[in-house]
């Protein structure tokens, strides 16, 4: 059954007012992605995030294919489009093949964000963006239909270069069909000064009471900063550890941050980790299909980044 948008809206996550302290040097995320598989119907890549504050930002937002290529990642969805819905579900922005330009590789620059090939068909979407919840949609062109692992990215252009920040991403939840025994993962940066306080979601189990089939059931879940040094993992999140408090604990962070509840016992899988971010650096979740519904051959988990 392919999941309707309102419902991966419900999903992705809430939003309030802006934190004190906008405009001073703090600590924010400056970036949010998700990789996975992109196909077509129930195998779209869809990510959900949450610009949070008081005033409009510029956010870079890139569907990945072919640029993936360059870090030798194989089987890449060779022409992606990449459509941008509001909170209402209407589409405000889409990008089949990134227009090349000056301005738009300055932007690149200016966020860090990796260089593309002239005439690549990757997707990028630059816009003005008031505070809310967006989704970024990546799917196989109209033109090609061809699948393939893909890339979804969200910069905050303003907050890498101006000092006048008045809105912050908080959460990026993204939803993507993985193959039983692969992998997707979603990753975040940061910059500013302090501890940043993180959530890392996996969760499959639940979706089938959104109607969404087939689904993973196991999605053990591993941390990794920038140098690939894995820092926690977890599976089975009310499973007490070193690296997971339990349920109790997991219960009273997911609603501080407005994410859904997990089922007690279900195989999805959750970290919570302090981040220093004294020095501008990354943090990459891997999540594992480790098990799917019955008879399938994959099924479909979300995702999720939260700033607590």
């Amino acid at each position: 059954m392919k999941i309707r948008l309102s419902v991966w809206l419900a999903l992705a996550g809430l939003f309030a007012s802006a934190p004190a302290g906008f405009g001073q040097a703090q600590s924010r995320l400056t970036n949010l992605s998700c990789r996975g598989f992109v196909g077509t119907g129930q195998q779209v890549l869809v990510a959900g995030f949450v610009l949070k504050g008081t005033g409009p930002h510029t956010l870079l937002i890139r569907g990945i294919g072919p640029g993936l290529t360059a870090f030798k990642v194989g089987s890449v969805i060779p022409d992606p489009i990449l459509t941008l819905f509001d909170n209402a579900g209407h589409v405000i922005g889409q990008n089949d093949d990134w227009d090349g330009s000056a301005a738009t590789q300055q932007t690149f620059n200016q966020v860090g964000a990796f260089p593309l090939a002239l005439g690549s068909k990757d997707a990028v979407i630059v816009m003005s963006l008031q505070p809310g919840l967006y989704t970024a949609q990546m799917s196989p062109s109209p033109n090609s239909l061809a699948t393939g692992t893909g890339l979804i990215e969200v910069y905050d252009v303003t907050a890498s270069t101006t000092g006048q920040i008045t809105a912050e991403l908080i959460n990026m939840s993204a939803r993507v069909y993985v193959p039983t025994g692969q992998s997707a993962t979603v990753g975040v940066s940061t910059a500013g000064v302090g501890m940043e306080q993180l959530l890392f979601r996996a969760s499959g189990p639940e979706l089938a009471d959104f109607d969404v089939s087939p689904v993973s059931l196991s999605t053990p879940i591993t941390l990794y900063d920038h140098l690939a040094n894995p820092l926690a993992t977890n599976s089975g999140w009310c499973n007490q550890s070193t690296d997971s408090p339990g349920q109790a604990a997991f219960d009273d962070l997911f609603n501080q941050v407005g994410a859904f509840a997990f089922q007690p016992g279900s195989g999805s899988s959750a970290i919570s980790y302090t981040a220093n971010t004294a020095s501008p650096t990354s943090w990459t979740a891997i999540a594992v299909n480790a098990a799917s519904s019955s008879g399938a051959s994959g099924g479909v988990m979300i995702l999720e980044i939260y700033k607590r």
